[in-house]
Order: structure tokens, then sequence, then C-alpha cells
């Protein structure tokens, strides 16, 4: 409600400003007499108020007042335009330098250029009707001073919705929201240049995101991450329907964007931030199984075990959770839809995740059901991919790594199943045996 009812204030006062600058400039050019219509004097004739409503005064008086408005005018806006200009340099300090961009665009910061050329203009009628004041007080001049006055309340109190206007375009969301706005997919039809606009774009983004985790302003890189991941899926979605191939490097250009965002939440000790990435990814990589992109699930199951290890590290238990948890969905995903590398990738990410949590003596409830549900759509691939695992870790010869991976393998219920089951059809196949062998003895003793 809030936002609608600023946007019509917005509105009104776009409106007003417009036709009051109209009119105070065709009025300036009819008194020096650059046009012969006296449009003002036109307008003054619909007013239906009497004489006695416009401003009586000698000339003295008037000359005084024109003076005094127009010193307060030019002064009030030295001081806005000075102040504005100071916020706008300690916002691109702190965010990013493409913030003057944003204000020195008429069509991103038109209030500020629509309030300076209002006070302009009237700073300059002031001066105009200051210059035919000796001529006597007519009618004409009566209007003249009033409509001043008029002009000069109207400036005052334009500066209310011009001060709301700067203060939200300062906002860190709005200035994430303005910048993502200005990437356009209509220059990239045939293919999506990773090295041009986009690039530009996002990296600023980035920029903001973690200087905002620097200090501390959840919401702030909340929003910003928020915002990267749905940049991600308009253009891959767009990349998916023009089908030219850059689905996979998309994907791993924000992988790595999302991974140092990652990186400078962890090492900030900033959880929240670090949960947000991994929705983020969790996101990215349902829209790659979906696309059955083996390469790019690949790449989000990665960059998640990455972002894993490096919060458990930092003992970050809600965030490594939240990571962990984003890995083990992407992963049945994947082995649902087939995509045989995702599968093994997150299985083994899974599984040097393990290591890393009984190091850290760290509960691995949520790692063997992910490991559990993945096994259960791809049984082969999983019971593989471990098995390859701990190959890798004897032949490594780090002994901590692999006791601590071995104490995590006998937690895992299909395995040790598997295993009895095995050793049941063998034991099986021994009794059958012997009862052959006696059967072939009995034969030959008959």
């Amino acid at each position: 409600m809030e936002k609608l009812y600023w946007a019509l204030f917005r509105l009104f006062w776009l409106i007003a400003c417009s036709g009051l600058i109209f009119i105070t400039l065709s009025d300036i050019l009819y008194i020096v007499k650059i046009i012969p219509v006296d449009l003002f004097a036109f307008i003054c004739s619909f007013i239906p108020f009497d004489q006695s409503f416009f401003v009586e005064s000698d000339d003295n008086s008037a000359r005084y007042l024109l003076s005094a408005i127009t010193q307060a005018k030019a002064a009030i806006i030295a001081l806005v335009v000075t102040l504005t200009l100071i916020a706008v340099q300690l916002a691109s300090q702190t965010y990013s330098q493409r913030i003057i961009g944003l204000f020195r665009s008429f069509k991103k910061n038109y209030p500020f250029w629509l309030l300076l050329f209002l006070y302009s203009v009237s700073i300059m009628y002031d001066v105009t009707v200051l210059g035919i004041v000796d001529k006597g007080m007519d009618y004409s001049l009566k209007y003249r001073l009033s409509f001043a006055i008029f002009l000069t309340g109207f400036a005052l109190i334009a500066l209310v919705p011009y001060t709301r206007s700067v203060m939200d375009n300062l906002y860190p969301s709005n200035v994430i929201d303005q910048i993502i706005s200005e990437l356009d997919l209509d220059p990239m039809k045939e293919s999506l240049n990773l090295e041009g606009e986009l690039d530009e774009v996002v990296r600023v983004v980035v920029v903001i995101i973690k200087r905002a985790i620097n200090n501390d302003d959840v919401a702030t890189s909340k929003f910003g991450i928020e915002k990267l991941e749905k940049c991600f899926k308009k253009l891959f979605n767009f990349a998916l329907k023009k089908q030219n191939g850059n689905e996979e490097g998309l994907v791993r250009y924000f992988c790595y964007h999302f991974g140092t965002i990652g990186d400078r939440a962890t090492f900030r000790e900033d959880g929240e931030s670090v949960i947000e990435v991994c929705r983020a990814l969790e996101k990215i990589g349902n829209l790659t199984v979906e696309g059955e992109l083996d390469g790019a699930t690949l790449q989000v199951v990665e960059s998640l075990e990455w972002i894993g290890t490096a919060a458990i590290e930092k003992r970050l238990d809600f965030a490594t959770r939240r990571a962990e948890l984003s890995l083990g969905e992407v992963g049945v995903d994947a082995a649902e839809k087939g995509l045989d590398g995702a599968t093994r990738g997150a299985t083994n990410s899974l599984c040097r995740l393990s290591v890393v949590f009984i190091q850290h003596k760290k509960d691995t409830k949520d790692l063997i059901k992910s490991l559990v549900d993945i096994h259960q759509k791809s049984h082969e691939i999983v019971k593989k991919a471990i098995e390859r695992y701990e190959s890798n870790l004897k032949k490594e010869g780090d002994k901590s790594k692999l006791k601590a991976f071995q104490t995590f393998k006998k937690q895992l219920g299909f395995l040790s199943k598997s295993k009895s089951k095995s050793i049941s059809i063998q034991s099986s196949r021994e009794q059958i045996d012997i009862v052959r062998k006696n059967f072939r003895e009995w034969l030959e003793a008959f």
C-alpha cells in the first residue's frame, strides 16, 4: 500500500512539475518578447478567484520579496545538489562506482534533474518578474507576483518527495534492482556474452553482496543472492530456448561467483549468507537436472561440496547442514533423471564430506539419508563410487581419512545388507554343492 501511495504521489509530482515548468518558461519568453502570445494571462483568466486572492504590494515591497525568494531558492538548490553529490559519492565508495551512472541517468534519476530544472526556471522567473516591477503594479504583475510566491512554495514542497526518492535510490536492495534491470537480452539474441555487459553487471552485484557481508548486512546480502539466482534463471531459460550451447558455461560462470560469495561468507562466519548461497545453488541444480545437463549439474555438486567443507571448518553448523541437504537433493534428482556423472559426483562429494564430518565429530545422519536416497534411485553407480573412493583412500595412504570413511561406511545400511545378502547366497551355493557331492557318492555306491 505504501509503495502504491508513493508511486501515485511521484506521478502527481511529475505532472505538476512539468506543467509548472511549461507555464513558467512560456511566461518568461513572453516577458522578454520572444513569443507574442501571453499564455500566462490566458491561463489566469480561467482561475475562479477574485482580485483579493492575489498579492497586493507596492513596487519596493515586491522588489524586496522577489529578491529574497530568489536568493533563498538559489541557496536551497545549491545545498540540495551538494548534499546529493556527497551522498552519491559515499554510496559509490561503499558499494560500487556504477551508482554514479545510475544518478547521472535521467531515466533512473529523473526526480533530481526535474527538481534542478524546476528551481532553475523558478529563479529565472523571479529575476524576470523583478525586471518589470518598475512598470507599475498592474493586474498582470499582481498575477505574476502571486505565481512567483506559489512557485516558491511548490518548490519547497517538492523537496519532500525528492528526499524520499534519494533515500530509496541509495537503499542497497534498490541499487541492486536497478543494476540488474540494466541487463538486456536483446543484444544477446544469438549468444550469451559472459565477458560483456552480463559480466559487468554480475560483478557489480557480487561486489555489493560481499561488502554487505563485510558490514554484517544480512538483509542486503540475502536480497542480492536471491536477485542473482533469479537473473540466472532468466538467462538459463533464455539459453535453453535458443539452444546455443552456452548453458554449461553459464552454470559454471554463476557457480564461480556464488562460490566466491560463499567463500567470503564463511570467512566472515556469516552462516545466514552461506545458507542463502546453498539454496541458490540448489535451485540452479534443479534447473540443470530438468534440462538434463550432466556436466552442469556436476559443477553445482562440486560447488555445494566446497561450501559445505568450508562451512564445517568454520563450525557453521546450520550452514553445513543446509549444504549437505542441498547436495543430497541435487544428487537424488540427478539419479532420478539418469545423470550418471552427476550421480557419481554427488556420491563422491557426500563421501568426502563424511570424512570431514567424522574427523570433526559431527552427526552424519543427514549424509547417510542422502546416500540411501540416491542409492535407491541408482544402485550400481553409488556402490561402485563408494568402492572406488575407498580404494583411492587406500592408495593415498592417509590412514586418518581411511579410518574415518570406514567408520562412516559401517553406518550405511544398504552396504551391510548387500554384503549379508552375498554371504547368504554364497552359503546356499556351498550347501547345494555338498548335496550334489553326497548324491553322486550315493549313486556310485548304488
